[in-house]
């Protein structure tokens, strides 16, 4: 179920409360197939991937799994294996993400780089703390080629009456124009991070960037490249007009 607001200026923020559903593996590895097929000169596709927890299978088959779909992603085209880590830990405490519990995505990290041979990036979600957020990419670095950050910034939401807007879940996960500030302060400090030489990652950007404005102000920070979904979701062309946007701007 989403739940959203009306849009400010074009921009658009949601509160998303999905889950994490998917087709059967031979549906989706098809539709990696296709897509690799399918894309220009100059593209890359990376694929993002996520074990599925089983409570009487334990951790180490969930760290098995994460592997496992990295594998076919890989061997189904993908040119990058995106470990999707900012998704709740389901042998950790209440509330904890699977990047927050750093022994367990270290371990992730390690099945999936062992077992694939193109690169791998680490997704994450929000840090309470530039400390945190450095800690953390520091211990992570060994075993990933690079970060993606920021996924979704998870808030309580309610409805007009004070009461959970989602049947079931008082927290959901806040995306789009809105997360821009919080997103890209969370960039800037790895970037700096990077400058001071804590290692040579690629960073990726995402999280509220819904003009080209906001894509070029990363990019000039340092960001090696910048990733849009919200923005792309309610305009497909977003990001074409985008890069076109920033290619003039380069040439200028």
């Amino acid at each position: 179920m989403i739940a959203r607001r009306p849009a400010v200026n074009g921009s658009t923020t949601i509160a998303v409360s999905l889950g994490l559903p998917s087709m059967d593996p031979e549906v989706w590895r098809k539709d990696v197939r296709r897509a690799k097929e399918r894309i220009g000169r100059g593209q890359m596709l990376v694929v993002s991937v996520v074990g599925t927890p089983s409570v009487t299978d334990g951790i180490d088959a969930f760290i098995a799994d994460y592997a496992l779909c990295a594998t076919w992603a890989s061997e189904a085209g993908a040119d990058a294996i995106e470990v999707h880590l900012a998704v709740p830990n389901p042998f950790g405490e209440p509330g904890q993400m699977v990047y927050e519990h750093v022994p367990l995505a270290a371990q992730i990290l390690y099945r999936v780089r062992t077992s694939v041979s193109v690169p791998v990036l680490a997704k994450l979600g929000i840090f309470r703390t530039p400390r945190a957020l450095h800690e953390t990419a520091t211990k992570l670095a060994p075993w990933a080629h690079g970060f993606v950050l920021v996924h979704a910034i998870p808030r309580r939401v309610v409805d007009d009456e004070g009461k959970a807007a989602f049947e079931g879940r008082e927290w959901a996960e806040v995306v789009g124009s809105a997360t821009f500030p919080v997103a890209s302060r969370q960039v800037e400090e790895l970037l700096v991070w990077r400058r001071a030489g804590a290692w040579p990652h690629a960073i990726l950007a995402v999280g509220g960037i819904s003009t080209d404005e906001r894509a070029r102000h990363l990019l000039r920070e340092g960001a090696d490249g910048v990733l849009v979904a919200t923005a792309a979701l309610f305009d497909p062309l977003f990001a074409a007009r985008c890069r076109q946007a920033l290619a003039a701007s380069a040439v200028a």
